[in-house]
């Protein structure tokens, strides 16, 4: 067999049945475009096959790049939004909980997003609740605004007597009462008079008294005492620890 081509402009000559399957093999490496020319869709958006949230992307940043699909198995459920840009969600239900972006429920906060839940937030602990304020959403001691927190702005521990109270949006986040002293922006420490070892100047720190207890201090008040066999790594201040 006499065969003749031209690829790339120069001109090539193959005889024998070899020669032309040795042709076709080059060529079709001449014609394979690479991953990044694949031109599989032409604008961004994005649609549900099942489960699988299937996205119109540009794959990289070179010139001649063209979009492809990109296929993102959702861990529950694809669901198609009202504006037609379909997302991974948690159920394809509805979530009845769901009033806001940032909303309640039962068990904490939750992310949501077109009325369906997206993400499960932080439990609330034992004896807070799901509250929701300008906005955002999270733990509180009570579902009513606590008027101790009326003009507090700060996360920081605040103190009425031996009550430490942690505020959030006019919510009490935190409410306890200390057994020994409570101390303004440290919280419940172990005297209300500073401890001289532990003026330094880390919010935290810890020594040890005597190498049987460790020592730890929050901006310069003792807050706790462990007795143990206590060790200092080496010169790093406040590095102390139980042995």
């Amino acid at each position: 067999m006499h065969c003749v081509a031209k690829m790339l402009g120069i001109q090539v000559q193959f005889r024998g049945w070899a020669s032309s399957c040795l042709l076709l093999a080059i060529g079709a490496l001449v014609l394979m475009p690479s991953a990044c020319e694949r031109r599989d869709c032409e604008e961004e958006r994005r649609h549900c096959e099942g489960s699988t949230l299937v996205s119109c992307v540009s794959p990289c940043a070179d010139v001649g790049c063209h979009r492809t699909w990109e296929y993102e198995q959702c861990a529950h459920a694809c669901v198609e939004s009202e504006d037609g840009w379909p997302f991974c969600a948690l159920s394809s239900v509805p979530d009845p909980d769901c009033v806001a972006p940032e909303s309640c429920g039962p068990d904490g906060p939750i992310a949501c997003l077109y009325g369906y839940r997206t993400r499960e937030g932080e439990k609330c602990a034992a004896g807070t609740q799901c509250v929701s304020a300008e906005e955002r959403t999270f733990c509180a001691v009570s579902g009513a605004p606590d008027p101790r927190c009326a003009d507090i702005t700060t996360n920081e521990a605040t103190c009425f007597g031996k009550e430490l109270v942690r505020c959030a949006l006019g919510f009490a986040v935190e409410d306890l009462n200390c057994s020994e002293a409570c101390v303004s922006g440290v919280g419940c420490a172990l005297s209300d008079a500073p401890d001289p070892r532990c003026a330094v100047s880390y919010p935290e720190f810890a020594y040890c008294d005597d190498d049987t207890t460790l020592v730890s201090c929050v901006r310069g008040y003792q807050v706790e005492r462990e007795a143990c066999s206590c060790l200092e790594q080496g010169q790093i201040v406040g590095r102390a620890y139980c042995g």
